[in-house]
């Protein structure tokens, strides 16, 4: 016999997500705002994550490829321009870069916040995920630069 179900329990889906947006057909991505947002604050490494995972939610792993080696030379140009081309940094001019990049990548070539509002498969990630790369890619970044900058002291 089944026992009756507590009409006060918490519900059994995630209600964060609509009813319609929820299923195996339904794929996250990240808004030109989430990745140029993190890429403003997590750099090259997190700029590179938002393009890339876009591009393999779209089925298009030749473009998540090419995003990854291209965030690749970026981070590693970046890394070389603060270390042997400046006698001060950037600032945030370079992040302001990483930022329209970022924004016209997921923005021009592969979908609108309104589109994703209007698509039946697409959905946000949320916000918390764009924190979490952030994190990462700049703890990336700093370990990058720390054996940078340990190689070229201790070469």
């Amino acid at each position: 016999m089944e026992e009756p179900q507590d009409p006060y329990a918490p519900p059994k889906s995630d209600i964060s997500i609509p009813l319609e947006k929820q299923g195996p057909d339904v794929k996250k991505v990240f808004s030109p705002a989430q990745g140029s947002i993190g890429a403003f604050l997590g750099g090259p490494v997190a700029g590179t994550y938002f393009v890339a995972m876009n591009s393999l939610a779209l089925g298009n792993v030749k473009r998540a490829r090419l995003a990854t080696i291209l965030g690749i030379v970026i981070t590693a140009a970046s890394l070389l321009w603060h270390f042997f081309l400046l006698d001060r940094p950037l600032g945030y001019s370079i992040r302001i870069a990483y930022l329209v990049a970022a924004w016209l990548v997921i923005g021009r070539t592969q979908f609108t916040k309104p589109q994703i509002v209007a698509s039946a498969t697409l959905t946000f990630h949320s916000n918390g995920r764009v924190a979490d790369v952030v994190l990462l890619g700049t703890l990336i970044m700093f370990a990058l630069a720390w054996v940078v900058t340990h190689f070229l002291s201790h070469g």
